[in-house]
């Protein structure tokens, strides 16, 4: 069976996530490992970046289905010698650019928006990784009763 509008949606943010590295201009390399609902990733995997959709919420409009789709995104880094405040911002700021400035890459949307973000929990020094999020809202449009198509 062919892909819902929302597993393309998906497909291409991981797509896009890919693209952070340093060759392509960003701070870090967290699009080297990008996998989907992940919750751990071993600590040789990194860095990474793991996507984690949510909840969407639907309104009726003419025969359309609005659809609001929350996203959170983790960039997983290991320490090193960079100041762990510096790495965070670095991290969070590649989120930003890649997903926001990056918009037009990722098909069968009607808009994005980052809606906030940052690190939740700051590493101890034993820690060896480091996570920031970035949380954004994907808004797309799907015929009724039929989440294959769009209008």
């Amino acid at each position: 069976m062919a892909d819902t509008i929302r597993e393309l949606i998906l497909q291409d943010v991981v797509a896009q996530l890919g693209n952070i590295n340093t060759a392509n201009g960003y701070n870090t390399n967290c699009g080297q490992n990008v996998a989907r609902a992940q919750m751990e990733f071993p600590l040789d995997s990194l860095p990474g970046a793991a996507v984690i959709p949510g909840d969407e919420s639907a309104e009726h409009a003419y025969g359309e289905q609005s659809l609001t789709m929350a996203l959170d995104i983790h960039a997983l880094h290991k320490r090193g010698d960079t100041d762990i405040a510096v790495l965070a911002e670095q991290m969070l700021g590649d989120l930003i650019s890649c997903l926001v400035g990056g918009q037009s890459n990722i098909s069968y949307i009607d808009s994005l928006a980052y809606t906030g973000g940052g690190v939740d929990d700051w590493p101890a020094p034993e820690d060896q990784a480091l996570s920031a999020r970035v949380s954004i809202e994907i808004e797309y449009t799907t015929v009724i009763g039929d989440p294959y198509s769009q209008p």
